[in-house]
């Protein structure tokens, strides 16, 4: 693509209301903005020429290092998307589709901004609750039609059956499966309940085994999943619903960077600082994986808590993210 080229391809964009087409340097320095976009979609006078692409973030963003994650991540695929929260004058958000793409040259990148539509942050809380559950639901049905199976199969053994002796097992075997599947319904419908405006105590041992339950069918069988939990461990002050999201994002988010055949390892513990951690460990991790952790970060943040991350390779393979999370002085 020449510089003409370019340059009528912005201009295309430029006419379009929705739309944001620029150019930036490989540090992520604008390079071009057109100058009826922050009239338009009512960023800052700070965005021109010159600035950081970072400016259109928001400042939790801007400290978990979002920006750096998609510039590295263009850097090494070529191109990348995401959907994104930017923050407005007004100090309200504007959803946007961002796709980002080295240029020719290789000497920087281009980007184009698609407007979805103005987010309030329950919303987005939303969003990604359909997201998890979406993620869960494949797995949980084929569980739910085993256990479904399973009764059908005995109901219809014991109908051959004479005494009560031959019948009694088949109906033991029908009773398991039933309650199989009632457990399931219910941490379904736990997971997807609405959740409190405010924190409160949990137990993390128990939300672990809980979402692990959850996690197992949707994740195949061939990804062995293990809980490890240090006693005494302290409940933990947080919203419960969002640090379910959180964990199962997180789960899938690992999974995307596993072989086939792999290991989670939960383990919940006591950190240094008072409050309660909860480690993910992922191995073996694929080399050249990349993970994406905003949506996990934005969903630990809201808990009031913090995500952190270390990669054990290239011996190991191993990748470990924890959530550190406040601690609670009461019981559930």
């Amino acid at each position: 693509m020449t510089s003409d080229d370019t340059d009528a391809f912005r201009r295309l964009i430029d006419g379009l209301d929705d739309h944001v087409f620029c150019l930036m340097d490989r540090k992520g320095i604008l390079l071009t903005w057109p100058e009826t976009a922050n009239r338009r979609l009512g960023f800052t006078d700070d965005m021109q020429p010159g600035a950081h692409f970072a400016a259109l973030f928001s400042e939790a963003d801007r400290q978990t290092g979002k920006p750096q994650e998609l510039l590295h991540l263009v850097q090494v695929e070529g191109r990348c998307e995401a959907e994104l929260a930017l923050v407005r004058q007004d100090g309200t958000s504007l959803v946007v589709h961002l796709l980002l793409q080295v240029l020719p040259d290789g000497a920087g990148f281009g980007a184009i901004l698609r407007v979805i539509g103005e987010s309030t942050p329950a919303q987005r809380l939303h969003a990604r609750k359909m997201e998890a559950l979406g993620r869960l639901a494949g797995g949980l049905v084929h569980d739910f039609n085993n256990q479904l199976t399973a009764i059908i199969s005995a109901a219809q053994l014991a109908e051959r059956r004479q005494t009560l002796d031959q019948i009694r097992p088949l109906i033991q075997m029908m009773h398991d499966s039933a309650l199989r599947g009632s457990r399931l319904t219910r941490q379904l419908m736990n997971f997807g309940r609405q959740d409190a405006d405010r924190a409160q105590p949990v137990d993390i041992g128990e939300m672990l085994q809980d979402c692990i339950a959850l996690l197992k069918p949707s994740l195949g069988r061939d990804i062995e999943i293990e809980l490890s939990v240090d006693t005494p461990v302290r409940p933990a002050l947080v919203r419960p619903a969002i640090l379910e999201m959180a964990l199962v994002h997180l789960a899938f988010t690992l999974r995307e960077a596993l072989p086939e055949r792999a290991r989670l390892h939960f383990t919940a513990r006591s950190d240094s600082s008072g409050g309660i951690a909860i480690d993910l460990s992922a191995s073996p991790v694929t080399a050249g994986a990349t993970l994406s952790l905003s949506a996990v970060t934005a969903l630990v943040r809201e808990c009031g808590g913090r995500l952190s991350r270390e990669t054990l390779a290239p011996q190991q393979a191993r990748e470990i993210v924890t959530l550190h999370l406040p601690a609670s002085t009461e019981e559930p």
